[in-house]
């Protein structure tokens, strides 16, 4: 996972449509949420195994629940990263959690990740981070 590039800030999934993006990389200042549509999310980007096809992929998400997995894997990466400089960390998904809130028909189960850091390696020469312009255009 390229955490060295994960960007923060908000999303929207809207029914029918191309998610749009309002991020920043991580540690600068986030953009102001355009309307309550608009949900707090990340984005970041990783490489399968080749087992899984050995591709380059994206991940994002403005749901709760994989937000704290993420953020629970991200605090790892930090405790971690000073004695792998240069390297990224190789994660998988270890578990899933069922996170369950509401009640009646207001209750919904949503799954938090457990996600693992099993080891460092040199950044792919294929995973290479080009910033991604924002829905206004914007870089």
């Amino acid at each position: 996972m390229d955490f060295e590039n994960v960007e923060v800030g908000y999303i929207r999934f809207a029914a029918n449509s191309a998610p749009e993006y309002l991020l920043v990389p991580f540690g600068e200042q986030q953009p102001p949420r355009p309307d309550i549509t608009w949900k707090q999310g990340m984005r970041i980007m990783l490489k399968l195994d080749p087992g899984c096809g050995g591709d380059i992929r994206e991940i994002s998400s403005n749901a709760q629940a994989f937000l704290k997995g993420f953020d629970e894997l991200h605090d790892k990466y930090e405790a971690e990263k000073s004695k792998n400089r240069g390297w990224l960390p190789v994660v998988i998904l270890r578990a899933t959690q069922p996170i369950t809130t509401g009640a009646g028909d207001k209750k919904s189960t949503n799954y938090q990740p457990t996600f693992e850091i099993t080891g460092w390696v040199p950044r792919p020469p294929d995973l290479v981070h080009v910033p991604k312009q924002a829905d206004d255009g914007t870089p």
